[in-house]
């Protein structure tokens, strides 16, 4: 190996342990399962490393709830999760994309003072057409941004699916490829 090719490759070395780092990965135990939620009808990846998720539920949603790890920092002022949830009808009514979309994000900014839409685009989720919204609220007292919200919607067979992370604005970037493989990883089961 020569001098020039020797730099090159750890250049790409350093490159590549840049890339885990800012992506929160690591080398090691990173590993996924694979998490069938029949309540849910679905399956997702998510990682092993992280603590059993909590299964809520009533006639009309099951929500699953997979906490984040805390950040090494202690400075979050949000205890992160990752949420899945599949909404059904009650009675005869039809479900839309739209509407469930609009009434989530009124649900999510009932209790706070100013949220604003910094994305809001088109995408797949099981398959299915999606709209992915994300979201940050910002504080009434010092007009700092308190917690940055991704939701991803679709509808399927009438019922509404989602996937939501909601973070510390310091850490939602280092989670935000965690939530997108997740949601990439939902299957209908």
């Amino acid at each position: 190996m020569t001098f020039k090719n020797s730099i090159k490759t750890n250049i790409g070395l350093l490159a590549l342990i840049g890339l885990i780092s800012t992506t929160g990965c690591s080398w090691v135990g990173i590993g996924d399962k694979t998490e069938k939620l029949d309540k849910l009808g679905v399956s997702v990846e998510r990682p092993a490393s992280w603590s059993d998720a909590v299964v809520q539920n009533d006639e009309q949603y099951v929500d699953y709830v997979l906490n984040i790890p805390q950040a090494t920092t202690e400075k979050s002022n949000v205890e992160g999760h990752i949420a899945i949830s599949v909404v059904k009808p009650l009675g005869s009514k039809v479900i839309n994309l739209e509407d469930e979309l609009s009434g989530l994000e009124k649900y999510m900014g009932a209790n706070v003072t100013e949220m604003k839409e910094i994305e809001n685009k088109e995408t797949q989720l099981l398959g299915e057409k999606a709209k992915r919204v994300i979201l940050q609220f910002r504080n009434s007292e010092n007009k700092s941004i308190s917690e940055k919200v991704a939701i991803t919607l679709t509808v399927k067979d009438n019922k509404a699916y989602s996937i939501i992370l909601d973070e510390d604005p310091a850490d939602f970037d280092k989670h935000f490829p965690t939530y997108e493989k997740m949601a990439a990883s939902m299957k209908i089961l």
